[in-house]
């Protein structure tokens, strides 16, 4: 029979959108196909074990499940399922309380290794008025950071990743400016939305945490509650 893999999660009977990838590869035996999802895991010797871990918390954190079908020698089918919203109206007027932002006034430096994300963090940080810094790697943080404030010109904030491939994540690099800056504040940021650290962010030394993907409003709140509500003033 056919393996089938959907990590335990329970489908709550509703409408659904999917979409299912095949390919006639080599397939996936049983005894790696329940742990295809574990970070890390891999069996590419080149392979981070991080995409598919990835994937899966991006699709719970939407309410949805993704199901593996595979067996040695047939290939392999994914299947993405996402709850699906039936509207037949659409009210265009959007509650003003839903689109007012914080102003944000100072910088912040963006440690993430996905070019996507750096990119929207940047250009929604720059959308309600900070002035921006991103890295991909640990080691480029702290450089920056520490040359920064050598110039008389730190970062109020800095947003790290949790996980980065092949380097020390968010954690290790947060402990390592805590060295140069005792007072750093920083936001925790993850696909991982099981992560413990997401949990209890504040035990290791984050101020606030973001999960991804994450919308400019979130971002703005988590900002909020590090930054100094003096310095920044009501749109």
């Amino acid at each position: 029979p056919v393996d089938r893999w959907e990590q335990g999660i329970k489908v709550v009977a509703g409408p659904y959108s999917s979409v299912s990838i095949s390919d006639e590869g080599a397939g996936i035996g049983s005894s790696h196909l329940g742990r295809i999802f574990e970070p890390y895991y891999s069996t590419k010797p080149t392979g981070s074990g991080l995409g598919l871990a990835t994937a899966l918390s991006i699709v719970r954190n939407h309410h949805g499940y993704i199901a593996v079908d595979s067996e040695p020698g047939r290939g392999t089918t994914v299947r993405v399922a996402l709850p699906a919203l039936l509207v037949e109206t659409f009210d265009e007027h959007v509650p003003a309380d839903t689109v007012s932002l914080s102003r944000g006034y100072g910088r912040v430096l963006v440690l993430d290794d996905e070019e996507p994300i750096r990119t929207l963090a940047v250009k929604l940080l720059h959308a309600i008025g900070y002035d921006v810094d991103a890295v991909a790697t640990g080691r480029a943080a702290i450089e920056l950071y520490t040359r920064a404030r050598e110039e008389r010109r730190p970062f109020d904030v800095v947003l790290l990743d949790l996980t980065l491939p092949g380097e020390a994540g968010g954690r290790e690099v947060l402990r390592q400016l805590q060295t140069i800056d005792p007072a750093v504040k920083a936001i925790v940021v993850s696909g991982y939305a099981s992560d413990p650290v997401l949990a209890n962010y504040r035990d290791y030394g984050f101020n606030a945490m973001i999960a991804k993907p994450f919308t400019l409003r979130e971002l703005t709140v988590a900002l909020d509650e590090v930054i100094a509500s003096e310095h920044r003033p009501a749109l």
